[in-house]
């Protein structure tokens, strides 16, 4: 289907356009779950270049950049590319969080929050990664609630107790 919305795309907009950002970081992740490592981290930094260049000249897009640099961290933590992850996560988490007003929980903050985690437990930075996890528990359990498989994986990896 991605493959199918780029003519279309193509015949939209033009070439520079966020949403040309946004297929990329898709087919990065389709590229990543089909083991191509390699193409899924080329998809990954076209997608977030293409969304930081839409910001530049137009300032579209400024509300898809941490979702698709999050995409990005976890192809980065997967290609065994942790201080990368962990660098894109930390974007993420801020771009979030000074977008939104102070005590405002978010499913992507918290997302952000796991990624960073599991980058800077990659990374061996143990108490780091825990501190992260804290926070993307607190994140992902308000917003998405305590049954939800990324609050469970959170809370797991804060070494909170789990129910």
């Amino acid at each position: 289907m991605l493959g199918q919305l780029e003519p279309i795309l193509a015949g939209t907009f033009s070439p520079g356009n966020m949403w040309f950002g946004l297929l990329a970081s898709s087919q990065a992740l389709l590229a990543s779950g089909k083991g191509d490592q390699q193409r899924a981290l080329l998809l990954a930094d076209r997608g977030v270049s293409t969304i930081e260049g839409a910001i530049k000249v137009g300032g579209q897009g400024a509300d898809q950049l941490p979702i698709v640099l999050i995409r990005r961290a976890s192809i980065e933590l997967q290609a065994e590319r942790p201080s990368q992850a962990a660098a894109d996560a930390l974007r993420a988490v801020n771009l979030l969080q000074s977008a939104a007003p102070k005590g405002t929980f978010s499913s992507h903050t918290g997302t952000a929050y796991l990624e960073l985690g599991q980058s800077l437990q990659a990374e061996g930075k143990v108490e780091e990664a825990r501190g992260a996890f804290r926070s993307a528990t607190e994140h992902l359990e308000k917003t998405l609630g305590p049954d939800d498989q990324r609050s469970r994986a959170a809370r797991r990896f804060a070494g909170l107790n789990t129910q």
